[in-house]
């Protein structure tokens, strides 16, 4: 990996002027002076004494690069001091020139969360990199953060695995949690689920929420560890009692289906709840359902209603499919073809095969949309191609009549076969039909 050649006592990015400071420097004092004033801080820091610990080590600060770190951070977080994001960064600023790593990191912080200046990625991703190249291990996951999702710097999950790896020998947790996923989806690094769950556990063991969770994924669909149902549960319900959403949301549908527990709808049904109402998508659309066929919980109409629009209002792509064939049914809702059209559009746009589908027969019989059959099954091919047997019927359909598409019997007869190969009862009548075999 290409390395910046600057050293790391470069100066950080410029952002304020020193102004005057509320740390009063009643008298010139030595290095040794400036240790025992920002012992005496840190001390009454520990008593609860904020005030007297802000003084001291205010006076500590105009020597000494940790003290400048400790009282920015005072400032940052108004403690013992008035909260002033401004002279937080001149702090951070004072004790980076001297090259201190933790100064380093903490003005990337403020740059990148725009605390005291405007956002600045680019800037905040060099100090990141400066503090991480002295072994700053949470710089280290910063910068790989920043590498990994193109943030300021040109985008490089390669890169992004070196930083998190350092970061991981240090035991970082959140370190080890993407750099686990990235293992898992072989971004920047070989595919390797025995490594991902590796590191998923050891950030596991420190309590990270989404470790435990991919841990537990993993554990459910034995991947990279032996099938175990009940070790999923296990990792899922330490995930989930943190306030994970995702977490709460698999494991209640964990509950739902009875595996690695008891069946249970009132369990599943409040996991769900709880997911929802931190806006997790999926598990509103879940909740909707629930409250549809009174799973768990009494039926209830407009709760149905309501989940689902905010499920789908949040991009949720199957909600936006849901939500649509109530509108072009007329279930829940007046019917409305024109609007069920929209939000198939909109979830076809994220590739999701049961809408395109539905897009496909909207456009086939000219409901909301203008009928045109060349779409039609244009969209009927979109969906058949990730394997969706409705879509492969739907297209079988047009290939053996003509429609849209230049009639070809023995196409359709392959189409309704892959269709009938996953017991859709549909193909495998039209096959009878026609008098030719299911296989």
């Amino acid at each position: 990996m290409d390395q910046d050649n600057t050293e790391s006592t470069e100066a950080p990015p410029k952002q304020v002027t020193k102004q005057d400071q509320s740390y009063p420097p009643s008298h010139e004092i030595t290095e040794t002076d400036a240790q025992k004033q920002y012992e005496i801080g840190i001390q009454y820091l520990q008593d609860k004494n904020e005030k007297m610990a802000a003084r001291y080590i205010g006076l500590a600060a105009e020597t000494l690069a940790i003290a400048q770190v400790q009282l920015g951070l005072m400032f940052k977080e108004g403690m013992g001091v008035q909260q002033d994001d401004e002279k937080a960064i001149q702090l951070f600023e004072l004790a980076a020139v001297s090259g201190d790593a933790e100064g380093y990191f903490q003005l990337g912080w403020m740059m990148e969360d725009a605390r005291g200046t405007e956002q600045n990625p680019q800037d905040a991703a060099r100090c990141y990199r400066m503090a991480a190249e002295q072994g700053h291990k949470e710089a280290q996951y910063r910068y790989g953060v920043m590498l990994e999702t193109g943030n300021g710097v040109t985008k490089s999950e390669t890169e992004a695995a070196l930083w998190y790896t350092k970061a991981s020998e240090q035991g970082y947790a959140d370190a080890q949690t993407n750099l686990g996923y990235l293992y898992r989806n072989g971004k920047g690094v070989p595919t390797d689920n025995e490594k991902a769950a590796e590191l998923y556990r050891l950030a596991a063991i420190q309590g990270n929420a989404r470790a435990q969770c991919n841990l537990g994924y993993l554990y459910e669909t034995g991947q990279g560890v032996p099938l175990n149902d009940e070790e999923a549960v296990k990792y899922y319900l330490l995930a989930a009692e943190q306030g994970l959403p995702r977490a709460q949301s698999y494991l209640s549908w964990m509950y739902e289906n009875g595996r690695g527990v008891p069946k249970n709808d009132k369990k599943a049904f409040e996991w769900c709840r709880k997911a929802a109402e931190q806006d997790y998508y999926p598990a509103q659309c879940s909740l909707a359902l629930m409250y549809k066929d009174g799973r768990g919980t009494q039926q209830n109409p407009s709760k149905w209603v309501h989940w689902m629009q905010r499920s789908a209002k949040g991009g949720y792509p199957e909600a936006q499919h849901k939500l649509g064939h109530m509108l072009a049914d007329g279930e829940g809702l007046p019917k409305n073809e024109m609007e069920a059209a929209k939000l198939y559009q909109k979830a076809s746009d994220q590739n999701y095969a049961p809408a395109i589908n539905s897009l496909g027969y909207l456009y086939e019989r000219g409901k909301g949309v203008p009928k045109n059959d060349k779409q039609a099954a244009l969209l009927y091919k979109r969906a058949a191609e990730q394997n969706l047997p409705l879509a492969q019927y739907n297209l079988a359909d047009m290939y053996q009549w003509g429609k849209g598409v230049d009639k070809n019997e023995s196409l359709a007869i392959t189409l309704f076969r892959k269709a009938a190969s996953q017991g859709l009862e549909l193909a495998i009548a039209r096959l009878k039909e026609m008098g030719h075999p299911v296989q």
